[in-house]
């Protein structure tokens, strides 16, 4: 598709301080527009959005956990590598939660 001929090498960025997190098999990255949340709960946007990213991804970690695949919540994504592999500005679509996944060794 057109959108993926624009994706970068993402062997050239560095996703985060502890790359192991990003060594694994797949991850889950959860995004929330904060400046619709903002404007629909306030000040409390961006807890509101925490709380149903961290529901959701309780699901994907139970139902992964069903298929003997492991994982660790993180959340140390660096902000500038997220602009360009989600298309985030930080505002409209922001990392809220992540989690690594892989199979056991």
């Amino acid at each position: 598709c057109a959108h993926c001929s624009k994706q970068p090498n993402l062997a050239s960025i560095r996703f985060g301080v502890q790359e192991e997190f990003f060594a694994g098999s797949g991850v889950v990255v959860f995004c929330a527009n904060l400046d619709v949340e903002d404007g629909a709960e306030g000040a409390n946007g961006y807890l509101v959005n925490t709380l149903r990213a961290s529901m959701a991804l309780y699901e994907v970690h139970v139902e992964l956990g069903c298929m003997d695949v492991v994982g660790s919540v993180f959340g140390g994504f660096i902000p500038a590598s997220l602009r360009s592999l989600l298309l985030a500005d930080m505002v409209t679509r922001q990392q809220i939660i992540s989690c690594s996944y892989g199979f056991p060794a």
